[in-house]
This record gives structure tokens, C-alpha cells and sequence, in this order.
């Protein structure tokens, strides 16, 4: 059971093995971090372009610094790398076949399930079962949320963009029927995952119909 209130462990390898126990961030603290990383896309000539991920670092370790729980002098120093990669372990989420072999997003019917995993301990989910069952996005609310899901600014030489969380949110909850595997509200980081994978099922199921 995904129980956000519950305070989570966390694992990396820094130098040596180190440990962090946080809480899970709120909703709010979750769309605040996103909307301050910002991917920077730059033309380097003969038409040849480079991504930058800016601020994720920072971003992490403010959000960590914010909910972790141990403290004390015998608690690890993470620095911004380190809290990247706690962070990155804390929000991960997977798809997931159906123990039967049902597809991890499975678009047949009147309604979407999509199977998930959830936070990542020792390379794969350590939440298993979260299941989520949606009703099929009309055209105009997948353009909407295509339209709202990137924020691109123009910069010299290129351009610069986040992705906010709020428009997944806003479709997941639009769209919701159900879910299972969870002691409280669906995190939005995770209804933002399940809104994305529908989204790429949908285009591969149109591809392969052309």
C-alpha cells in the first residue's frame, strides 16, 4: 500500500553508502520543484541544437532539505547532486504488466487501466499493484493538456521550457473512475506519469493503425 503519510528511507551511493529519511512532499512542493527546472534547448550550427537541464539540483535540495526527517549530528550531508538523486528515487514511477499479462496500459473497453510502480529501491519499484482506472480523453482534452504541459520561452540562441505539473493533474482528475494500491490521494506526480503513458499508448495505437 502507497501511504503517503508514512516517512520513506531512502538509499544511495555517495562516496559510500548513505541513508536519508524523508516525508513525502506535498502536492504543492511537488509543482513548485517542476516549475523550476527548466530545459534549455540551444542551436550549436549545422543545424545541430544541445538540451541543458537547469536548476534540477537546486530544486532537489531545497524540496529535500523541506521534508527530510533525521537530523542530528550523527545524519548525512546530501548536497545538491546527492539530493538529485534522492529526490529522483522518491517521485520514480514504472509501468507494469498484469500478473495475467494484461498490458500496463490497456486501452480496450469503455475505460483505461494503467498499472504502475512506484519509488525506486535498488533499481527497480518498491511499490507494486498500483492500479488506475480512467475514462478515454476526448481530442479536445488531450490538445488542451498538449497545449498547457510545456512552458517554452524564447532565450538567445534558443529556447527554454518547463513542465508543469498542474495540467496532468487536471486531466488525471478529469478522467479519474478509480485506483488502487494507495492509502490516501493519488500524488500528482504520479497522475502525471499515468496521464503521460496513456498519452503515448494512444499515439502508438494511431501509428499502428495508419
Amino acid at each position: 500500500m502507497f501511504d503517503t503519510s508514512k516517512e520513506i528511507e531512502i538509499s544511495i551511493y555517495s562516496g559510500g553508502p548513505k541513508k536519508v529519511v524523508v516525508a513525502w512532499p506535498a502536492d504543492a512542493d511537488w509543482k513548485r520543484r517542476a516549475n523550476k527546472v527548466r530545459i534549455k534547448q540551444e542551436a550549436t550550427g549545422r543545424e545541430k541544437s544541445k538540451s541543458t537541464v537547469i536548476g534540477a539540483e537546486p530544486a532537489a535540495l531545497e524540496l529535500l532539505e523541506k521534508y527530510r526527517r533525521d537530523c542530528g549530528a550523527e545524519a548525512s550531508v546530501f548536497d545538491a547532486a546527492e539530493s538529485l538523486a534522492v529526490i529522483d528515487r522518491l517521485e520514480h514511477c514504472e509501468l507494469e504488466a498484469g500478473e495475467d499479462g494484461e498490458p500496463a496500459v490497456d486501452l480496450r473497453g469503455d475505460k483505461i487501466t494503467v498499472r504502475i510502480g512506484a519509488l525506486k529501491h535498488k533499481g527497480s519499484a518498491l511499490f507494486h499493484g498500483l492500479v488506475h482506472t480512467l475514462k478515454h480523453p476526448s481530442m479536445r482534452q488531450i490538445r488542451d493538456y498538449k497545449t498547457a504541459c510545456v512552458d517554452m520561452t524564447a532565450v538567445r540562441r534558443g529556447t527554454e521550457m518547463t513542465q508543469p505539473l498542474g495540467p496532468g493533474e487536471v486531466l488525471y482528475d478529469a478522467l479519474q473512475i478509480g485506483s488502487e494500491g494507495y492509502a490516501a490521494a493519488v500524488p500528482v506526480v504520479h497522475k502525471d506519469f499515468v496521464v503521460t503513458a496513456i498519452l503515448e499508448a494512444i499515439r502508438e495505437l494511431e501509428e499502428e493503425g495508419e
